[in-house]
């Protein structure tokens, strides 16, 4: 019984789709007719000939309905492929300046060409993106997914590149009762997950800055490996300015520190026998022998242990 229905669902596909077809061929038939009704009209007025023309008369009506009609299969063969088709055909042209639906049947387009296999252009002053990518569906599928198959390429998986004064990569969730992250980054080899470069040797900006409006850690980091002695958070410079340096706007401590082994440790100096000659006013120095001293400002230190 069911399968005699799907035959019968399926029939009246067929004839609906059989329906549009026709209806397609007889109006392209139709532009047809009135085409070679106006170039008809153009010759006899060109030419002030009036009455019957003896050459469009000597041309049987069964020759003109022969040529309408061939004219018109390919007229409706062009309007038919407009329809919903598979997009892997190997013939018919994509036409610029309007919208294409392939249903259900996905596109691929492939090509060993060294200039690349797609380029977008966008000559426009307007603000609109060269690419849109938008998936509407609620599965949990991506919109849009990057992959690099060769294993033994050294190539990036995804460049972006900005001669502008915006920014290369902007990422926003719009979704208020999403929690996951805006960007999430996982890396099942041995090297760095986010690292960040700033070439300009006279640049004053942070290399990385972060704001919270909420009431969240701006930054958290964790190690989950308890056999991992690595320290959790590293930092070291070069110049002549603080490695950390941290400020509260009166209402907290800037720094809390809590540990099982000690909470703070401080490295014994290397330098000298003894502490610096000046000091800024609160500086802690713990000496090549052990000694803590404290430093009231200019020279004057005190040993605290």
């Amino acid at each position: 019984m069911n399968q005699r229905l799907d035959d019968i669902i399926a029939r009246i596909a067929d004839l609906e789709n059989r329906h549009r077809a026709a209806e397609d061929r007889n109006a392209a038939l139709e532009h047809v007719v009135l085409a070679l009704r106006e170039h008809h009209d153009a010759h006899r007025s060109g030419s002030g000939a009036a009455g019957p023309d003896p050459v469009v008369d000597s041309v049987s009506r069964r020759n003109v309905l022969r040529r309408g009609t061939a004219v018109a299969a390919g007229a409706a063969a062009g309007l038919v492929a407009l329809r919903p088709q598979p997009a892997a055909a190997t013939t018919g042209s994509m036409l610029y300046g309007t919208s294409h639906d392939a249903g259900t049947d996905s596109t691929s387009l492939t090509s060993s060409s060294t200039g690349g296999t797609l380029q977008l252009h966008h000559t426009g002053s307007n603000s609109g993106p060269a690419l849109s990518v938008e998936r509407t569906s609620a599965s949990a599928g991506r919109a849009a997914h990057v992959r690099l198959t060769n294993a033994a390429s050294t190539a990036d998986g995804l460049y972006v590149e900005n001669d502008g004064v915006g920014t290369a990569i902007n990422a926003v969730n719009t979704n208020t009762l999403d929690s996951d992250p805006v960007v999430l980054a996982t890396h099942n080899g041995d090297g760095i997950v986010f690292e960040g470069h700033s070439s300009n040797v006279d640049a004053t900006a942070s290399l990385a800055s972060l704001t919270h409006h909420g009431k969240g850690r701006a930054i958290s980091a964790a190690i989950s490996n308890n056999t991992n002695a690595a320290s959790v958070v590293f930092a070291s410079t070069n110049g002549t300015g603080n490695v950390v340096e941290a400020r509260t706007s009166g209402m907290g401590r800037a720094g809390v520190f809590q540990g099982g082994v000690a909470q703070i440790r401080l490295v014994p100096s290397t330098l000298g026998p003894t502490h610096p000659t000046t000091g800024s006013r609160g500086d802690l120095f713990c000496d090549k022998y052990g000694r803590l001293w404290f430093c009231k400002g200019g020279t004057t230190w005190t040993q605290l242990a």
